[in-house]
């Protein structure tokens, strides 16, 4: 046997876990029992050596012994207190008795003094008595100093071992006595007989160390007893634990040694080993009547520890059963079932039992909390005075602490319960499992209720905290705050602890795991449903805390649920912990938090799964949810947010696990709240794109999928808008993924989206721009989807495929077939129908024969048949000529097949010599009824057979083919790898063919979508903006067709004010056009592409837009060299359109860079010089060119006083650019086809941009024009009078020769001009020179050609007459425009900049500040060789208009005078009226010109000229008041009769002009404003009504009575019109009363017109009177109105019908109050005799009618009402009734004097 030593750590009770301490120290001695005793002396936790207890004077004394079967020997120490491991010296003591001299008498006990020294001599070092002293122990002596009066300490610990080496047994102890003890006080240990025991019989050997009360130990030398009853024990009389009871109890329990002692001080317990060599046995027996001993073992290199508890004396007597009660109070009713509590202590014994309780935790008694829960459970109930958060918070340590050792303990105790082996053993640990049970329930249950009353109070100290924003703040307790924060610190812990309650394992004896082995402490293994339940209750308490949702509870939360993971699982409560979390998501806030994203739960129930095991929750969760109705939801308290978050983050965490169980939450689609219907489509799109990615082919899982997307669609038209903004994100989020399947896009739902572009929502709106552009970029057809070029690829596809139709392989076989039966296909019909003919004659030649005869017989029939084939063969022969040897496979059998026979006819087909034998064969056989398709026709017409047998007989060719084609099998197989080429090629070709198809419709339905984009764009709001145009950018992108429009078009909402929406539209050019190519110059070249792309085809409108989206882009980010190089070199080497665009663009970068342009003009001086740059020129490129030099000036900014020391960009009028401008508008003002106009504006543009003297350029170009137009204006007067010549000629007389030569020429050179002269005419005109003598006819006709020819040559010069007079105009009303702005922006800004330079250079005299005079030194930018200026003279001699005058000098104090800037207007104005009326003047002169081709005739000047000349008059009447007040008559003249309609609409415009200049002038003639009103031409009203409305809404003009003409408008035909008025009249509205004043003349004229009808009137008032909104102003105008309706009496004293109606219908149209009902009540009697009238009685009632649903409220008010209506009612009746008399009155009169007159006739 090897070595074995066992150890114990004492009997008693044991705060920590010394079993460990025991197992270590055997385990690390080896088998030597005196190193295992030192390993325990030398730790703390043991009563021995280090740590031993001290005595009541504090100090350290040590005792030991040790004892050896060998020998017998026995060795002891006692009362040491400087040896560190007193069993060293004790086995010293004993093996000197074995090797010792034998002489001498040697010791066995040494005490005190002598035996330190004795181990002193031996070598061992004593050590300082307080090194023994541990922590703890002086610890437990100052608290047992204190407490020496009620001390209960049970501790009897003095470590034993055991041990069997070597063939004998060794026992020793050691120990530090018990504590407060005597000093010099020996124990038991020194005894022989007494703690320990060793001895040896035959072969038996034990043993003993015991523990426990020494001096009664001592008394009985129990040790020795015991060993001699064992050593003396029968094996077969009884078992050796029942021996050891029963020596225990006599020799120990009952002795009579012991009959006076303390019974409660009778303790002992310990280990023997015994040990029986014959039959090699051995048995280790552990027993003990205190609480614990706890003790290990090694031996066979294994080592195993245990600690035996014994059942305490109060646990034998009968208790009731402990429950954990439903409610708190039930266990202070009285019951005689369960545990109920009886006491009710006070607060001080509560706080005392607290306190006793700790001391039972420290000294590892966790098993007192039976006897102390009668008082701790007083600590959950509401405490009225003291500190109970203070209480509760350390009881909830204990008891963490207490659960802690319980659970150790029940570890220990489980392997013995779960052992079925030692059931005998479990039924007597039946206490002891029922005490374990108890102790558990309590610990569980009072650390549930102190959870949640903890858990409660930080709740609400928390909503106390937030709830507290304003004022001042509650203080909060300090020291409650502590132990909350110490509770966070516990609750950890005592979740902790219940998880390894719950989850722990044990193996039986068996070698069995067993799980939740916590259940076998009760009987039957079931854990109590109260235990779960209250278990389960804290973790949803726990689970309550706000806190969960922030990051730093996320670990707790993980936490709570790992603990509910263990009870879902190992428990089976996941149907109730699902259905309990899903009710917890409607009251918990925290989960409706909006700054989550993700579902608390989702994510903790996740982080805690292994292998999804968790999964099952998620089931039963989703099970709970699907129960879920809308009523559910209908609460206020009750957010759907939570669970919106747990589908969507399940969705996202378990797509698959969702997707099983998908019809969970498909339900909440229907009418669920709209964040429910978001989240169930979020997880449809989750699922498709993890579950269902890919393409998948055709079967369930597209189904399901389809099934999905089908969902997802419907609700892009959802009724909510939030569902339908999400719908269209999660489709955006698939189409990124390219997870969209082809059929949806082509199945409506581009559609669908597009639909949404003008959707009321700007989310929904954005979402769907977003989605269209997501599945634009991510489209599965292409990067070009033009919809022309679609449909040209989809035509040459199908042609394509055509033609590989016609090379198909399968028919390849039989193509040879085909080919010879079209060959033979008219002899085969020719002789089918001369067969069948003859067949059918020939059967009704038989039946009229057998008519007749009345023996048929089959011999005759078989006569006939061969007779029949004779006959064929007769034909044939005769026909063909061919031998009957040759047409015996013709011959028909009656044992032939069908088949066979098809086979003989076909193959006789293929010879020519048989082939019409074979046709009769067939006939034959088809008419017998062989074939099945003929058979069905026999009785029917020839035509049909006929058409049968052809059909028939070409399917069977054909087959047969087929069949003979098979038969080879070489030729098969090549004939099936070409078809198996062939179809994989038409395949490929049909999936092209179907991809561009889709691609069509896809790209049809973005160009839709486009249409409602811009749409959007147009009024949508500048946060949706961003979407919708990168979709328009993007659709451009991929060539939509008509996406170039889109975007001009969408540049139109530059023009908002928004700064916002400008950015986005400049980011959407910069993206549109300019390259992000790396390579710079692949990159330039695209950017200009695009940039000149834009202007190809655009119209003047879209221009603007373009033109101010570039030029903004081009400010904010420079364009590259590069892409203006590029533009340059197209501009130098191209022509046409390109040229132009560049040109154009050359323009906005002018105007957006000036400066950097300016230094470059030298590249538009080269233009000038390069030969033929205008040449073939329509005045596109001059008018780009002159707008680019225009662009180059600048108007000065009046309100930035920092620009005005920059001087302006000016040219000299000599410059290389104004003479080109000068040229090209003086060379081509005749041409007709030349856009001579537009160029012109631009160029005068830049004259006054750029020019330095632009009066003398246009004075230049003017006399340069009037030139042209004098010379072409003589030329028309001198054709004219060359025409009146020849019309004068008479040839009575004969001419003479000469005349006739003269005229001859003259008619010669006009048809050579004119371009019609003949080379026959030119030999005439040669041939009359010779002749001397005309006759008359000849000269006739000469002179008709001659007056034809001088007749066109007078319209041209007239035409060009009228063009230059034309051009002439434009250009002096362009320059007096120009002269105007001119004056009043630029030479105002320049007098204000040369003041500001003369103020700095007059105080620079008195003023040493050189940057000053260095500044006004280099603002002047005029060289100073230069002439001065009148002005500038006189400015420099102190004499221009910025010094003061005399006037000005005696207002001393600045009462009267004008500042500098008035008088700097003044001056401009002054210079504008002098500009016209100056004689001698360009516009002087140009005026004169303007007046006489206005006030010409119609014989010398067209209406198209007059209406340009009365134009350009209207801009020089802007110039001049006294221009104005002279032409105002003329000007109104052609305003009022000018045939043109488009002259009416811009004179129109230019009153609106001369209003706004000369407010007072145009004050007198106001009258003729209103005239374009009623203009007959749409337009003109139109123009009429937007200058009116803005003069009107200006205050430019008052508002007269002719506003009712206005009001007419809105019922014109014109839709227009009627829009323009109606939105004046609204903006009318808005300005104060005025509508209102206007109100009554506006009835009145309405109603006294006769061109209104009176639906007209009703139209018209009812949006009128729809503005009058205050109360009091239609209080006051219904008087009016009633007061009016008083005397609607005409001119000849009768009722005015047609104003009565008017007036009533007003006044229904108007909201009543109390006051103008009552009002309208009280005038009744004076308009009563109106009532008579049927529409003035039905107006008033339903105005009174309308104003009595409001005063439903008002019972008074409501009587009043009704008494009026019936008062109203009966007038109108008895009114009728008496009309209605008197009508049948006057009738009566009538007939009555009739006869009376007749008899005055007679």
């Amino acid at each position: 046997m090897c070595a074995f030593v066992a150890a114990h750590a004492g009997a008693g009770t044991h705060p920590f876990k010394t079993e460990d301490i025991c197992l270590k120290a055997v385990c690390k001695s080896k088998g030597d029992i005196v190193e295992a005793v030192k390993e325990l002396e030398n730790d703390f936790r043991t009563n021995c050596g280090f740590g031993s207890n001290l005595t009541f004077n504090g100090r350290v004394e040590c005792e030991a012994a040790f004892t050896s079967s060998k020998g017998h020997v026995f060795g002891a120490v006692g009362v040491v207190s400087r040896l560190r491991n007193p069993i060293e010296i004790a086995a010293m003591v004993a093996r000197e008795q074995l090797c010792g001299d034998k002489k001498f008498v040697l010791p066995t006990v040494l005490v005190g003094q002598g035996a330190e020294d004795w181990a002193k001599k031996r070598g061992i070092e004593l050590c300082d008595p307080a090194s023994l002293i541990s922590k703890r122990s002086q610890q437990q002596w100052r608290e047992a100093r204190e407490i020496v009066r009620n001390w209960e300490s049970e501790t009897m610990d003095t470590v034993g071992a055991v041990s069997y080496e070597n063939g004998c047994c060794n026992a020793a102890c050691s120990s530090g006595g018990i504590i407060l003890k005597a000093e010099g006080r020996l124990g038991h240990t020194v005894q022989v007989g007494g703690a320990i025991w060793a001895d040896e019989r035959d072969s038996k050997s034990i043993a003993i160390a015991l523990s426990g009360c020494g001096e009664y130990i001592a008394q009985t030398l129990l040790a020795k007893t015991l060993s001699e009853s064992l050593l003396n024990w029968n094996c077969e009389e009884d078992v050796i634990l029942d021996k050891i009871k029963h020596v225990f109890n006599i020799a120990f329990l009952n002795s009579p040694y012991l009959q006076s002692r303390n019974e409660r001080h009778i303790l002992a317990g310990g280990l023997i080993l015994f040990v029986d060599r014959e039959n090699r046995c051995a048995e280790l027996i552990s027993f003990h009547n205190t609480t614990e001993l706890t003790f290990a073992f090694f031996g066979n290199e294994a080592g195993m520890k245990y600690r035996s508890r014994s059942v305490s004396r109060e646990m034998h007597n009968p208790v009731k059963k402990f429950v954990i009660p439903s409610r708190d109070d039930d266990l202070l009713e009285e019951s005689d079932d369960f545990y109920t509590i009886s006491i009710r202590p006070k607060l001080d014994e509560i706080i005392s039992k607290v306190f006793r309780f700790r001391h039972d935790i420290d000294t590892g008694r966790w098993s007192r909390i039976i006897d102390r829960f009668d008082h701790l459970f007083f600590t959950i109930k509401p405490f009225s005075e003291g500190e109970p958060w203070r209480l509760r918070s350390q009881l909830v340590s204990l008891l963490n602490a207490g659960l802690k050792l319980t659970l150790d303990s029940i570890e220990e105790l489980l392997p013995m319960l779960t052992s079925e082996a030692e059931a005998e053993l479990a039924q007597d640990l039946s206490a002891e499992r029922e005490m374990h049970a108890r102790a558990f329930l309590i610990y569980v249950y009072l650390l549930c209720r102190l959870a949640v009353l903890f858990e409660k109070e930080s709740s609400n100290r928390q909503s106390e905290v937030s709830s507290t924003k304003k004022g001042r703040k509650t203080m909060s307790d300090k020291a409650d705050d502590q132990y909350m924060i110490q509770w966070a610190c516990d609750r950890g812990k005592t979740l902790k602890l219940l998880r390894r309650a719950f989850s722990m394992n044990s193996i039986d004896a068996q070698g069995r795991r067993r799980n939740t082995a916590i259940r076998f402490l009760w009987q039957p293994s079931i854990v109590p449903p109260e235990l779960l339940k209250i278990s389960k209750d804290l973790a949803f308490k726990f689970l309550e805390n706000p806190e969960l949702s922030k990051a730093s509870g996320r670990e707790w939360l993980q936490a709570i649920f790992g603990y509910l993971k263990i009870i879902c699982i190992d428990y089976n409560e996941t149907a109730k912990i699902g259905a309990k979390l899903v009710n917890l998501m409607k009251r918990l806030d925290y989960l409706s938090l909006p700054s989550l994203t993700q579902s608390p739960f989702v994510d903790a129930i996740e982080s805690v799964s292994y292998y999804d095991d968790m999964d099952i929750l998620f089931q039963s969760m989703l099970s709970a949810l699907s129960r879920l109705s809308k009523n559910d939801f209908a609460r206020n308290d009750v957010s759907t947010r939570p669970f919106a978050l747990f589908i969507v983050s399940l969705a996202e965490k378990k797509p698959y696990l969702l997707n099983k169980h998908i019809v969970n939450i498909a339900s909440f689609l229907s009418d669920d709240p709209a964040t429910l219907r978001c989240a169930v489509l979020t997880a449809f799109v989750e699922i498709v794109i993890v579950v269902y990615k890919g393409n998948l082919p055709e079967g369930n899982f597209r189904r399901s999928r389809d099934r999905l997307l089908l969902h997802l669609q419907d609700h892009t038209v959802d009724v909510n808008a939030v569902v339908r903004s999400r719908a269209l994100q999660l489709w955006t989020r698939l189409a990124r993924a390219s997870q969209i399947p082809i059929v949806f896009i082509s199945g409506g739902l581009i559609r669908d989206a597009g639909g949404r572009l003008i959707d009321k929502s700007v989310s929904v709106r954005r979402s769907a721009a977003t989605f269209l552009s997501a599945i634009l970029e991510y489209n599965p057809f292409g990067a070009s989807l033009n919809a022309d070029d679609l449909a040209d690829a989809i035509s040459h596809l199908e042609a394509e495929r055509f033609e590989l139709k016609s090379t198909n392989p399968e028919k390849e076989g039989i193509r040879k077939a085909y080919v010879e039966w079209a060959s033979m296909k008219e002899n085969v019909i020719h002789w089918i129908t001369k067969a069948v003919k003859q067949r059918l004659s020939k059967r009704n030649a038989e039946a009229s024969e057998e008519e007749s005869v009345d023996n048929a017989t089959d011999q005759n029939g078989n006569e006939n048949a061969a007779g029949d084939t004779e006959n064929i063969y007769a034909v044939v022969s005769e026909t063909d000529g061919i031998n009957t040897t040759a047409i015996d496979e013709c011959i028909i059998d009656d044992d032939v097949t069908l088949e066979e026979l098809v086979t003989k006819i076909v193959h006789a087909l293929e010879s020519r010599e048989t082939c019409r034998a074979a046709i009769e064969v067939l006939v034959r056989a088809a008419l017998d009824g062989r074939f099945p398709t003929v058979n069905r026709l026999v009785n029917g017409s020839a035509d049909e057979i006929i058409r049968e047998c052809y059909e028939s007989l070409q399917v069977y060719y054909f087959d047969e083919h087929k069949k003979m084609q098979l038969a080879d099998d070489k030729e098969m197989l090549e004939l099936e790898d070409r078809i198996g080429d062939y179809q994989k090629t038409m395949e490929e070709l049909d999936n092209k063919i179907k991809l561009h198809e889709n691609a069509l419709m896809f790209s049809l339905e973005i160009e839709n979508c486009m249409k409602l984009a811009l749409r959007s764009v147009m009024y949508g709001q500048a946060n949706e903006l961003t979407e919708i145009i990168h979709f328009i950018v993007e659709a451009n992108k991929f060539a939509i067709r008509g996406s170039e429009k889109s975007v001009r078009e969408l540049f139109k909402v530059v023009w908002r004010r928004d700064n916002a929406v400008k950015e986005i539209i400049i980011n959407a050019a910069r993206d549109l056009f300019i390259s992000a190519n790396k390579d710079r110059d692949v990159s330039a070249r695209k950017s200009a592409e695009n940039l000149m792309k834009i202007f190809l085809g655009i119209g003047e409108e879209e221009r603007v837009s373009v033109e101010e989206v570039l030029c903004l882009m081009a400010r904010e980010n420079r364009w590259d060299i590069d892409l203006l190089d590029v533009l340059s070199a197209v501009v130098f080497e191209t022509q046409g359109a390109s040229r132009i665009a560049a040109l154009r663009l050359f323009s906005i970068v002018c105007r957006a860079n000036k400066e950097f342009m300016r230094e470059r003009l030298n590249f538009f001086i080269e233009l000038t010089q390069r030969e033929g740059f205008f040449d073939n020129d329509d005045g596109a490129l001059a008018a780009e060119f002159f707008n680019a030099i225009a662009m180059l000036g600048s108007t000065p900014n009046m309100k930035d006083v920092g620009t005005l020391y920059e001087p302006p960009f000016r040219l000299p009028e000599t410059h290389r650019i104004l003479q080109c401008v000068h040229a090209v508008l003086v060379q081509n003002v005749a041409n007709a086809s030349y856009n001579w106009l537009n160029m012109m504006q631009k160029a005068v543009n830049a004259i006054f941009y750029v020019a330095a003297r632009p009066s003398l350029c246009c004075r230049l170009i003017a006399s340069g024009l009037m030139h042209e137009a004098k010379r072409s204006l003589a030329y028309f007067f001198l054709k004219k009078r060359e025409v009146k010549q020849i019309e004068t000629i008479n040839f009575e007389n004969p001419p003479n020769s000469a005349d006739v030569d003269e005229f001859e020429d003259l008619l010669a050179v006009r048809k050579e001009r004119l371009g019609d002269c003949s080379e026959t005419e030119d030999e005439e005109l040669i041939g009359s020179q010779n002749v001397d003598l005309v006759d008359d006819e000849k000269l006739s006709k000469m002179k008709k050609d001659a007056l034809e020819l001088l007749e066109k040559d007078k319209e041209q010069s007239f035409l060009v007459w009228e063009t230059v007079a034309e051009r002439v105009c434009a250009f002096a009303g362009q320059i007096a425009l120009k002269t105007l702005v001119h004056t009043d922006v630029s030479f105002v800004a320049e007098m204000k900049r040369k003041n500001e330079i003369l103020h700095v250079i007059r105080t620079t005299l008195n003023d040493i500040d050189h940057n000053k005079l260095e500044k006004a030194n280099c603002v002047e930018e005029f060289s100073t060789s230069r002439t001065l200026s009148t002005l500038e003279a006189e400015s420099v001699e102190r004499r221009g208009f910025f010094e003061v005058n005399e006037q000005e000098e005696g207002d001393r104090l600045g009462l009267t005078g004008i500042s500098e800037e008035e008088r700097i207007l003044e001056r401009a104005q002054r210079i504008c009226e002098s500009a016209v009326s100056r004689k001698g003047s360009l516009l002087h002169r140009l005026s004169k010109f303007l007046v006489a081709i206005v006030k010409s005739k119609k014989n010398t000047c067209s209406e198209k000229l007059r209406s340009t000349a009365v134009l350009a008059l209207s801009k020089f009447m802007l110039l001049s008041m006294k221009t104005c007040i002279r032409l105002m008559p003329l000007f109104l003249e052609h305003f009022k009769n000018s045939p043109s309609s488009e002259c009416r609409s811009n004179l129109m415009i230019a009153i609106g002009d001369l209003c706004f200049r000369f407010p007072n002038v145009i004050e007198k003639y106001s009258e003729h404003l209103y005239h374009g009103i009623n203009d007959k031409d749409d337009y003109v009203r139109q123009t009429s009504i937007i200058v009116l409305s803005y003069l009107m809404l200006n205050d430019m003009v008052k508002v007269r009575g002719t506003v009712a003409d206005l009001a007419q408008c809105i019922n014109d035909e014109n839709v227009n019109v009627g829009q323009l008025a109606k939105f004046f009249f609204s903006e009318l509205a808005k300005k104060g009363n005025i509508l209102y004043n206007l109100m009554p003349d506006v009835i009145s004229r309405l109603s006294s017109s006769e061109s209104v009808t009176i639906d007209d009137f009703i139209k018209i008032m009812k949006l009128l009177l729809a503005f009058i909104k205050k109360d009091k102003q239609a209080d006051s105008l219904l008087e009016k109105l009633i007061q009016r309706m008083q005397g609607v009496i005409n001119k000849d004293g009768l009722f005015d019908t047609r104003l009565a109606e008017c007036l009533s219908y007003c006044i229904s149209f108007l909201p009543l109050s109390e006051k103008s009902f009552r009002f309208m009540a009280e005038s009744l009697p004076t308009y009563s005799n109106l009532l008579v009238l049927e529409c003035v009685f039905t107006n008033l009632q339903s105005a009174v009618l309308h104003f009595k649903k409001y005063s439903v409220r008002n019972t008074e008010l409501k009587g009043e009402v009704d008494d009026f209506l019936d008062s109203l009612t009966k007038m109108h009746h008895d009114k009728q009734e008496h009309e209605g008399i008197a009508s049948r009155g006057l009738i009566h009169r009538k007939k009555c004097k009739a006869p009376l007159k007749l008899k005055k006739a007679r």
